[in-house]
């Protein structure tokens, strides 16, 4: 093999670690964003129970027909109205997480094609090499046919 061929194997071999390196430093990001979007999906139920139930306290206290004081429902309705501003931020925070998580996943595909490439070039240029090989081998066997052949007519 030439100096060039291992120049240029080894250039391949080096794009084919930082590749590597790369698509890891993007599986981990992806990891993080997915995580981020788990709590935020934990936040929203949260809030979504929250919510539920004081609206289940309002209809208790409603059906209990005791007497009501219009502060307590104002309250209650003021409290309500806070947990659904709430939930409302919550949801916001997780579509605009879930929307990193897809593109965060993208990256990793662009990542792994293009790793993908390099992995199917160095395979061909190996295959190229021992094709080389092979002929090189084969016409060194020629070669010493053809003097063997020469000298036994020779003689």
């Amino acid at each position: 093999m030439s100096t060039r061929d291992t120049s240029g194997d080894t250039k391949l071999a080096s794009l084919e670690k930082w590749r590597t390196s790369e698509l890891d430093v993007a599986q981990v990001a992806h990891a993080r964003k997915q995580a981020t979007a788990a709590e935020r999906e934990r936040v929203v139920t949260g809030v979504q129970e929250v919510v539920i139930e004081s609206q289940e306290l309002a209809r208790a206290q409603l059906a209990a027909n005791r007497i009501i004081s219009v502060d307590s429902l104002t309250r209650l309705r003021h409290y309500t109205t806070v947990q659904l501003s709430e939930l409302e931020q919550a949801q916001t925070q997780l579509i605009a997480s879930r929307r990193d998580v897809a593109k965060a996943h993208a990256v990793i595909l662009k990542k792994f094609e293009d790793l993908t490439v390099i992995e199917r070039l160095r395979k061909r240029r190996a295959a190229q090499a021992d094709k080389e090989m092979l002929r090189r081998e084969q016409r060194a066997l020629d070669e010493q046919a053809l003097m063997r052949a020469s000298t036994d007519d020779d003689q």
